[in-house]
């Protein structure tokens, strides 16, 4: 049985500016690949329903991790270094998103679930003095449907 904390996830970022930068990923939305579902009743609808399958889509994932100044493996930049950038943008730099499972040891384990798209949302930290909550930053990605 495989854990849900058991995978290495990060995001690139590849901004319109040319600027790249990678960030490691705490918590993420599930992938969910879905095909419209076509069916079609052949002769005089008494034979048995067919199934055409259909078109494709992707749903957007979420992706969140602690708003820090730690700059941490797989990371080029810290998330209080870029903020200011990643919010400038949104709706325009494309994302690489890679999930990669893990053995208990931390050792890849498996095939990596590597998808791209484009960054829709950048969500900053709330504030709020009487809360002992961390503080965390949210992405959300529009991911095309070709998942390798």
């Amino acid at each position: 049985m495989r854990r849900v904390d058991l995978f290495n996830t990060t995001l690139e970022v590849k901004g319109s500016d040319g600027t790249t930068h990678r960030y490691s990923i705490d918590k993420k939305s599930p992938t969910k690949v879905k095909a419209q579902d076509k069916k079609y009743r052949p002769a005089n609808g008494l034979e048995n329903e067919l199934s055409l399958g259909g078109p494709r889509s992707t749903e957007n994932v979420t992706m969140m991790r602690l708003y820090d100044r730690e700059v941490r493996e797989n990371e080029t930049a810290t998330i209080d270094e870029t903020l200011h950038w990643l919010f400038s943008q949104d709706g325009r730099a494309a994302v690489t998103v890679v999930q990669q499972p893990i053995d208990e040891n931390g050792h890849n384990f498996g095939e990596a679930i590597i998808t791209n798209g484009k960054l829709i949302e950048v969500e900053g930290p709330e504030h709020d003095s009487n809360s002992e909550k961390e503080a965390t930053v949210s992405f959300v990605c529009s991911l095309e449907t070709n998942v390798s």
